[in-house]
């Protein structure tokens, strides 16, 4: 058979190869987590008040921009951010649970222990879902955060390692300074604090977060978002996102 002929016959059947492919893989949508969904879920669970952090308990909403996206190299998809997404906090077993989603298809949560058990990020679960294949990485930390005073003095810098049966995320963080922010028309003193995170294992890569919280008592007021990594998985896929929340109002949901 000539090499023509045989290149004239392969084609067609690698075409059909593709399309089939295509046609077989689970399509990607996303839904809109919303402020009621959230309210309910917390409603379900503990009876409001304040944490131990200082916080009120309840569901807080965010002005929300951005987005992530994923590239598999022959599906690609971005979900959008834009609108409005939730903090929810909430009693743990260790301290404080605070829970940011924006999408059922992505959320992540965060457990920080407060004295006597403990001090800092306990663990941190980080859910994503691309063409109908869920991603769930839960990570246990070790590190002590610094005191509250500390906290509140600019340049100080800790440390944090969270790992997991798939990886590794390593974190440093400092106190840039204390700066005025303005959430419904009242100014409040903010910590600003930034962390760079090295990810290893399946998931590869770096984030950059930038977040403001009330000196008083923590409640997340703004954070920046930015991350670039490469997910191994079925299929592997090169990862950004890249967002930022900003608190609508200080008296939660419940």
């Amino acid at each position: 058979m000539s090499r023509g002929r045989l290149l004239a016959l392969l084609v067609p059947a690698c075409l059909i190869v593709g399309y089939v492919a295509w046609q077989n893989f689970p399509s990607d949508e996303t839904t809109r987590a919303t402020v009621g969904e959230a309210v309910e879920r917390f409603r379900q669970g503990r009876a409001a008040g304040e944490g131990p952090g200082g916080a009120a308990l309840g569901v807080y909403s965010y002005r929300s921009r951005g987005s992530e996206s994923a590239d598999t190299g022959l599906l690609s998809a971005i979900h959008d951010y834009d609108g409005t997404s939730t903090v929810t906090i909430d009693r743990g077993p260790c301290g404080v649970l605070e829970r940011w989603q924006v999408l059922a298809e992505r959320w992540t949560e965060a457990e920080f222990c407060v004295p006597p058990k403990g001090s800092g990020l306990r663990e941190i679960s980080e859910f994503h879902e691309f063409f109908g294949r869920e991603r769930k990485n839960g990570y246990r930390c070790r590190g002590r955060a610094p005191s509250r005073r500390k906290l509140r003095t600019p340049g100080t810098r800790w440390a944090s390692t969270c790992s997991s049966k798939s990886g590794v995320a390593r974190s440093r963080s400092q106190v840039v300074g204390i700066e005025k922010l303005t959430v419904a028309g009242k100014r409040f003193d903010a910590v600003h604090t930034t962390s760079d995170v090295v990810l290893e294992g399946q998931v590869s890569g770096t984030t950059t977060r930038e977040d403001w919280r009330r000196r008083l008592d923590g409640l997340l007021l703004r954070r920046v978002v930015e991350t670039e990594a490469t997910m191994e998985g079925t299929p592997d896929a090169d990862y950004e996102e890249q967002y930022t929340i900003e608190l609508i109002s200080t008296e939660p949901r419940r």
